[in-house]
């Protein structure tokens, strides 16, 4: 009984350290931003994500700063949330993780793989 109990710990850490690694992968130590590219949003947005699980739509303005995308009577939630390896809410809707390396994520909604490209 002491063993499987040993495995099960061992597997419960290493899950949680694999989900760490991931959520570090998507928004560093503070947050990251990804410009938007196939299949995300149109051309010249990007998403930041945070560390606190915030995330935003952000735009670059005439000057070339980051601003966040103002969308009127449109609410959007501002959250993220990493459940297991595989899925990420993103404002309520969930996304299939394809893949994600510190370069790129692709992610998968109806049927559409989804890209973006890792900025700062």
């Amino acid at each position: 009984m002491k063993y499987l109990n040993a495995i099960l710990i061992s597997c419960l850490l290493l899950l949680s350290a694999c989900q760490q690694d991931l959520n570090k992968k998507i928004s560093g130590t503070k947050y990251k931003v990804w410009e938007c590219c196939e299949n995300m949003s149109p051309e010249g947005y990007y998403y930041s994500f945070w560390s606190n699980g915030s995330w935003f739509i952000l735009y670059k303005d005439i000057d070339g700063n980051f601003r966040k995308l103002d969308t009127g009577d449109n609410i959007l939630y501002e959250k993220w949330k990493l459940i297991g390896d595989s899925v990420i809410f993103i404002g309520g809707h969930k996304f299939i993780v394809r893949r994600i390396t510190n370069k790129e994520m692709l992610l998968e909604r109806n049927n559409k793989v989804g890209r973006l490209k890792f900025i700062k």
